[in-house]
């Protein structure tokens, strides 16, 4: 069932909501709403500004290349009272709206007035990436009282497993009978001889044919070569933009590439560096040590003290994390929360402040 509109051009005019409306009159309605800002290239600035206010062991949730890359079919913020949320399409799920944490003051009460003022989307909304505390922050506010609210194993995004954060003073070093197994396989790979370098867009190239060439071998159709292919070069296109604070490093044998990573380093302050894309040539044992431990020397000697991994979304590539012994582990969660089906909203008008930062920022 679609949205029924009484006036379906104007959407500043009184409307009323019925159970779900289609994907384009969902982002109607919110592009005409007074407290959200849709993120694009020309509101990044204010979006980083927001970010950099954060300062979360979860540092993926500081980080602008994070919710670019997640948020590429839609990113908003909403802003009240000195509270930001942002929100985004599923980039999996057509049609489902993720809302992550509360940024800012983290007032529930902005949380519950926000919920009350969208339209449903056609496939719901799942509250992402919520750690204890952020649950603690909706239960001190009454939220999960007000909505339905259905705590749901994440199967899709990065948080199935947990979020591993390593030591890179640990890794760069491997000291120690547990990582015995680690430096011989290293070993093998050092003595192929790479050569590493930093990561520009002069090896942009060489890096795409790298990156086609594993998605040839994986994939059974055109559809799955472009979704194995997408987030990386998503990645290496956000090179061009300073304000991602993209870093990475080539690993190359024979002038060929064989591995290459990604990372960023949040505006906020924090002594971390969070992982985006790491890919290397699985043929070459111990190949994917090497590179891990090459990464946590090149920040350890920059003085950045931890990398965050991330969480994973199999077993199998959760172990590989884990072997590295984190520093820190967060098991993060999702929640199913519902929409009210039938409401009126009332008229907005757009303010002349939208993109400006928040009251709450200024100093």
């Amino acid at each position: 069932m679609g949205m029924y509109i009484e006036n379906s051009v104007n959407f500043d005019r009184n409307l009323t909501v019925r159970a779900s409306c289609t994907q384009k009159m969902w982002e109607g309605f919110v592009d005409g709403h007074e407290k959200f800002v849709r993120i694009t290239q020309d509101t990044r600035d204010y979006f980083s500004g927001i970010l950099a206010q954060e300062k979360r062991l979860d540092s993926y949730l500081s980080s602008l290349t994070y919710f670019s890359f997640t948020g590429r079919y839609g990113l908003w913020v909403y802003e009240d009272k000195g509270t930001c949320i942002p929100l985004c399409w599923h980039p999996n799920i057509p049609g489902q709206i993720l809302i992550f944490p509360m940024m800012g003051k983290k007032t529930p009460q902005v949380l519950t007035e926000m919920l009350e003022s969208i339209p449903q989307p056609p496939q719901g909304v799942r509250l992402a990436r919520l750690s204890p505390s952020d649950l603690t922050d909706m239960e001190d506010g009454s939220l999960l009282s007000q909505y339905s609210y259905i705590p749901a194993e994440e199967k899709v995004l990065d948080w199935t497993y947990p979020v591993r954060i390593l030591s890179t003073e640990r890794v760069a070093h491997l000291d120690g009978h547990i990582f015995k197994r680690v430096r011989n396989r290293i070993r093998h790979a050092e003595q192929l001889g790479f050569s590493v370098r930093p990561l520009t867009e002069a090896y942009a190239d060489k890096i795409k044919d790298f990156i086609l060439g594993w998605a040839l071998a994986r994939s059974d159709s055109a559809g799955e070569i472009h979704d194995f292919t997408s987030p990386y070069y998503a990645i290496l296109d956000g090179m061009r933009d300073p304000r991602l604070r993209l870093d990475g490093l080539v690993f190359l044998l024979n002038h060929r590439v064989q591995a290459f990573t990604a990372w960023d380093t949040p505006a906020n302050g924090m002594s971390i560096a969070n992982r985006f894309a790491n890919l290397c040539n699985e043929n070459i044992l111990g190949l994917s040590d090497f590179v891990m431990q090459t990464v946590a020397r090149e920040l350890h000697n920059r003085n950045i003290q931890l990398l965050n991994l991330g969480g994973s979304e199999t077993k199998g590539l959760d172990d590989y994390k884990a072997k590295f012994v984190p520093e820190f582990s967060l098991k993060l969660c999702s929640a199913e929360i519902e929409v009210a089906g039938l409401r009126s909203v009332p008229t907005r008008t757009l303010t002349k402040n939208r993109g400006q930062a928040p009251s709450w920022m200024a100093a």
